[in-house]
């Protein structure tokens, strides 16, 4: 009996100190398509987020379902007009795009909708945060925070290729269009209610999937060009949303995979080059 204790008490370290590796990667090497990162994030959830059961309550209800597919499609079918410019680009302030579409509206208000007509329990977890939940995502953003700060340095100082309101409208389109409205429905609503149908590591799967489809523009890309560049980003943005659904389930708040999702999608390095481009 102690010798099975002392046993589970190895590995667990082991685990940990694998973890901790995961975690300290990017601050000696990144790689391109920034996979480095998300192992990053993985390890440390592990780490402050090891203890997981699945509460989940399985209740196959056929208006959630058709709900669910509804919605699918909608948003399949809005993108994929949008990037072929059948709708209207939005509306815009003094020359600075505040919607690249009306259709966009779609993203952020139905999940919200959703979630306090529907299921008020799922709405409280989109705003959770405590103390540990303060730690978890300092250290989740800091490799981020570290490699993007070599980056501005080399632009401030090098090879400036931003003004100031590219830099902002950058910030702008990873936390407001790309962080918030894609967390919300895909993280937030679809995510959430393929949990009500199959097991969490199955709904985390088929709502990256449905993620990665999502965006059009790379199939398209892809059909044009003949490059293996489009299928290699939509291969990234499926093990992105593997990450940001397991961010989610384990730190029981959006705001956590949001906050990664507008940090790797490049929200923090044009907010820092913004600063340094003021300061000159």
């Amino acid at each position: 009996m102690i010798e099975n204790i002392k046993t589970v008490t190895t590995e667990h370290k082991t685990s940990k100190i694998i973890y901790l590796i995961f975690y300290l990667i990017p601050f000696v090497y990144i790689d391109m398509l920034g996979i480095t990162l998300l192992l990053s994030a993985t390890g440390l959830t592990m780490l402050m987020h090891s203890q997981f059961t699945d509460t989940s309550k399985r209740d196959i209800n056929k208006k959630s379902i058709l709900l669910l597919l509804v919605s699918v499609f909608i948003a399949y079918v809005t993108m994929f007009l949008f990037i072929n410019d059948k709708f209207d680009k939005g509306f815009s302030i003094g020359g600075f795009e505040i919607l690249p579409s009306y259709t966009f509206l779609f993203y952020y208000l139905f999940p919200l909708l959703w979630a306090f007509f529907l299921e008020k329990e799922t709405l409280k977890s989109f705003i959770r945060v405590d103390r540990k939940f303060l730690l978890y995502m300092a250290l989740l953003c800091l490799p981020i925070i570290a490699t993007n700060s070599l980056w501005v340095f080399d632009q401030v100082f090098f090879d400036l290729n931003y003004s100031i309101n590219d830099s902002l409208k950058e910030v702008y389109q990873a936390f407001i269009i790309a962080a918030i409205a894609e967390e919300l429905f895909f993280r937030g609503f679809v995510y959430n209610s393929l949990k009500k149908v199959v097991t969490v590591p199955t709904a985390q799967v088929l709502s990256s999937i449905i993620f990665a489809f999502w965006h059009f523009s790379l199939i398209k890309s892809f059909l044009i060009e003949q490059t293996l560049n489009p299928i290699l980003n939509m291969v990234e943005i499926f093990v992105l949303g593997l990450v940001l659904s397991f961010i989610y389930e384990r730190s029981k708040s959006l705001i956590s995979s949001i906050l990664f999702h507008g940090f790797i999608d490049g929200g923090f390095k044009f907010a820092l080059l913004a600063l340094f481009i003021i300061q000159k």
